[in-house]
């Protein structure tokens, strides 16, 4: 199973994403289980979004497989990864 993700991925979204075989995730995307509000109803403090699960982070602890600029580079990666176990998609 391949999980997509462009822009905010929090909460119910990250742990669906979480059980996918391969993550392609766009530059943009901000991964992650608890959201700015989450932290704060928490008494952890307060984060803007772009604070917590970004990319850099998510690519280096090996949570995203694959990097792409936008959704049409997200699409054609699927294809891709698709590509190998079931033969051309085209």
């Amino acid at each position: 199973m391949i999980g997509v993700t462009a822009g905010w991925c929090y909460a119910d979204n990250a742990a669906i994403l979480g059980i996918t075989d391969i993550i392609i995730a766009t530059q943009d995307s901000l991964i992650a289980m608890g959201g700015p509000s989450t932290i704060e109803g928490n008494g952890m403090g307060v984060f803007l979004p772009e604070e917590v699960g970004a990319i850099s982070d998510t690519v280096t602890a090996g949570t995203v497989d694959i990097v792409v600029k936008d959704h049409t580079a997200a699409i054609a990666a699927s294809k891709q990864c698709l590509s190998y176990f079931q033969g051309s998609v085209e």
